[in-house]
This record gives C-alpha cells, structure tokens and sequence, in this order.
C-alpha cells in the first residue's frame, strides 16, 4: 500500500511539473507578451494609486470613446453589441458587477453615488444601482447631446444647437431629475472641446459671444442664481474641471489655471505640449492629465500640492483615453496593439510559479523507499 501510495505521489508529481513548465512556456512564447500582434484590442484598466496595482477590468473590442464612468462607489463601462448596448457596474468595495442590456446604442455614461444616468440618442435614463430600477427620464428633442454631467439632482448638458447667423454653435441647459424643468445658460462655439461639469449645486461651463467670438468661464450655482466669470478673452478652452476645493480650467494645449478656492490663489502649471487634463478627485488633490506623444497616449497623475507627476502607463505604440478619478482609483479605456496583458496583468505567470512551488514542496514531502 505505501508503494502504491508513492507511485500516485510521483505521478501527481510530474503532472503538475508537466502542467507548470507548459503554463510557463506559453507565457515566455506568447506573441502577447513578448511582440505584438496585427490585431488591435480594447479594455477598461483600473489602478489604485495606494497600493499600485493595475487590474483590467475588461477587454472587449466593441468598447467606444467616453464609455466609462467612475463614483467613489463603482466603476461603470459600457459596449455595443447586435444592436445593443451593454452596462456593467463594477462595485469597488466587493468586487461584484452587474450587467444591464439595453436595447437601444448608448452615446455616453455617467455616475454619482448609486445612480447612473445614459444617453441613447434622443432619450435619457436613469437606473437605480441599489434599487435595480431603470425609468426614461426625458426625451430631448434637440437631438444627440455632446456631453452632459450629472449630480445627484440635476443634469447639465451641451447640445447641437444648429447655425446661429454663419457660426455653428452648441447649447448648453441645466434639467432637473425632480421635475424636468429646465434653465438655458448660454452657447458655446462648434470648435470648444470642453465640457460642462456639475457638482452639487454648483456649473462650471464656458459660453461664447456670437457676435465677438470671446469665449468666457463662467461658475453658476443653481440655489442662488449667482454667476461668476473667472476668464473673458479669444483663447480656446480645452478643459474644464471642478472639486470642492479647486476649479480648473486648460487655455490651448499647455497652460493649466488652478484656482485654489480657499485661498482665492491662481496658480498656472504646464503639463507640457499637447497634454490634456481630464479630471480631478476632489478629496485627495490629485488631477488625472493624458499626454499625447508620436507613438502612444500615456496616462498621468498630477499632485497639485507637492507638484509631482506620476506616469502611470509606460509601453509604446498604445493609446490610453478618457481617464477619470475618484478617491484612491483611477480609470481609463485601453485601445493598443495586441493584448491588454501586454500591460503586465498575465495570470499565467504568477500560476506557474505557484504551481511549479507547491510541485517542489510535495517533491520533498516524498517519502523514500
């Protein structure tokens, strides 16, 4: 018996030994790893900047632009697939995820807290992540929104707006989800890449002068009606951020203004030639900035009170888009060549070693004859 007994030891043994040295060598092998393929794939990456780890949340090719949203309670992505759109919602604390179909193609998404609001071409929705519930929250009959931002009780978005005189101009309006009701603030020029941002009570959006071309900054809070200017003049606006603590706002594609809202003080950084900001955590100082290079887009953080800068994606010929920030996460969409574990998540490796390691310690544990 204890014969028998060694023989399915050993046999265990080179099994194991068998299923490891192959898990390792398709690792060492793989053209994912070590070239890239002819094919392109697409992703959502998360990383925690407290402990430094990257995780790909998902890797599908129909992932778009502007398809990921991020609270300090869940990370939300969105793709299209036979004519419809698919949600899913990543839970940060327990690492659930649900998944919403529908049938409609959604143009773009946004989170607070626990709700989730998507556009589908003329149509808004709001779904209720702790309720599952999804109602329709209006139809907008100024056709496809370009980017709307939400709070927990209103919805601010820019909108085609048609021909005002020769200029083709945007609009942008401020909805209730209480009620529907509506506030016009203003338009903006075709040619503005910035997008109105809400928080609380408070619109952070830029309007232009039809008849001078000037474009200005503009703070709005809904509860007093108040309106702030904190810029006037012809430079183009590319980004427009707002936390508790900071309003930020990029002219061109360098000079970054930040405006210190408890001190009143402006500071001006430059992030470097074709940069672009893309969010802010309110809660820990930290903006998130893409660089756009020759041959990638690298995703970086920017520490407004020590002023250091954190590269948090460093390999050749790939793109890192859309990135957004809240608390200790960070979230971007993925589009490179060849495989997102070309980033350095690969699973095989880490299981090899461990396979191969509990391969020796049963080897030692062999009894000899």
């Amino acid at each position: 018996m204890k014969l028998f007994e060694n023989q399915i030891r050993r046999l265990t043994f080179f099994i194991c030994l068998f299923i490891g040295l192959i898990l390792s060598l398709s690792v060492l092998i793989s053209p994912t790893t070590n070239s890239y393929s002819n094919d392109f794939s697409k992703g959502i990456v998360l990383y925690d900047i407290e402990t430094d780890k990257r995780i790909i949340l998902d890797e599908d090719d129909s992932i778009g632009d502007q398809s990921v949203a991020l609270s300090n309670n869940n990370a939300v992505w969105f793709y299209d697939k036979n004519d419809r759109s698919i949600i899913t919602i990543y839970n940060l604390s327990d690492m659930d995820r649900e998944k919403i179909i529908v049938d409609d193609y959604i143009t773009q998404i946004s989170t607070d807290s626990n709700t989730i609001i998507f556009g589908c071409a003329n149509n808004y929705y709001r779904y209720d992540i702790d309720q599952s519930e999804l109602t329709q929250l209006f139809h907008d009959k100024y056709n496809t929104s370009v980017y709307f931002s939400m709070s927990n009780s209103h919805l601010v978005i820019k909108y085609n707006a048609g021909f005002h005189g020769l200029k083709y101009f945007h609009q942008i309006k401020v909805i209730s989800l209480v009620n529907n009701a509506s506030i016009f603030l203003g338009n903006v020029s075709f040619s503005m890449e910035n997008r109105p941002i809400i928080k609380n009570n408070e619109i952070f959006y830029t309007t232009t002068d039809e008849v001078t071309g000037n474009n200005s900054i503009k703070l709005y809070n809904i509860q007093s009606l108040n309106s702030t200017i904190y810029y006037h003049g012809d430079q183009k606006v590319n980004t427009l951020l707002l936390s508790d603590k900071y309003l930020a706002w990029q002219l061109g594609n360098d000079s970054v203004y930040i405006l210190n809202r408890t001190t009143g003080e402006i500071s001006i950084t430059s992030i470097g030639d074709y940069d672009k900001i893309y969010d802010i955590s309110s809660d820990n100082n930290i903006f998130v900035y893409r660089y756009i290079g020759k041959e990638s887009r690298d995703i970086y953080l920017f520490n407004v009170e020590t002023n250091k800068k954190t590269r948090l994606t460093d390999t050749d010929s790939h793109g890192e888009y859309n990135p957004k920030v809240r608390g200790k996460y960070v979230i971007w969409e993925a589009y490179r060549k060849g495989k997102l574990s070309d980033l350095g998540f690969n699973t095989l490796i880490p299981l090899s070693s461990i396979i191969i390691m509990a391969v020796w310690i049963r080897w030692r544990t062999i009894p000899h004859e």
